[in-house]
């Protein structure tokens, strides 16, 4: 079957680079930008964690469409 993950969701504009690499090596831990996060992400996630100023962002995309 197919194993669930964690789901990290960051704004870009955060220190996402330092982030990403802290998180890489981890198993059944997935990191994307705002910019990057689709349907598929979020539904083939257990757990889904994100940073205010993502959260703030995607209410932000999602309110203007």
């Amino acid at each position: 079957g197919v194993e669930r993950k964690a789901l990290i969701v960051c704004d870009i504009e955060e220190d996402y680079n330092n982030a990403y690499m802290s998180l890489r090596n981890l198993q059944n831990v997935v990191m994307t930008s705002v910019e990057g996060l689709t349907i598929y992400d979020i539904v083939n996630a257990n757990k889904l964690i994100m940073t205010k100023t993502a959260a703030t962002r995607i209410g932000e995309v999602l309110a203007n469409e």
